[in-house]
């Protein structure tokens, strides 16, 4: 049981890396629809670490424009706003610190 989780935090851990890999489209369409099935683990672990890939993926998808920016919006921003409802503490402080980063990369009007 524990070796199962250590497998999902080492492939959750490495998301941003993926994304950047294969690039912006394939990131939206095979990568992003991810997210909140993840956010849905039943692991703390695995939720904090999703967090701290969340910035990483809002810093890769700006840089594409508009259709970069919208993933954040409709993809990244719901995920980490969920998480700030979780029932453990440690996920819900890791939510809060990822919602700042992100909130940094969005514009005024957002």
């Amino acid at each position: 049981m524990i070796q199962l989780m250590m497998y999902r935090l080492v492939h959750v851990k490495m998301i941003s890396h993926v994304a950047i890999s294969v690039g912006h489209e394939e990131t939206v369409s095979n990568i992003l629809p991810l997210l909140d099935p993840l956010s849905e683990d039943h692991e703390p672990a695995i939720k904090q670490q999703l967090l701290q890939q969340m910035t990483e993926l809002a810093k890769f998808s700006k840089k594409y424009g508009e259709e970069g920016y919208l993933a954040i919006i409709h993809h990244i921003l719901p995920v980490t706003a969920k998480l700030l409802e979780d029932e453990k503490a440690e996920v819900r402080y890791a939510a809060s610190q990822t919602l700042a980063e992100i909130a940094n990369l969005l514009k005024p009007e957002d």
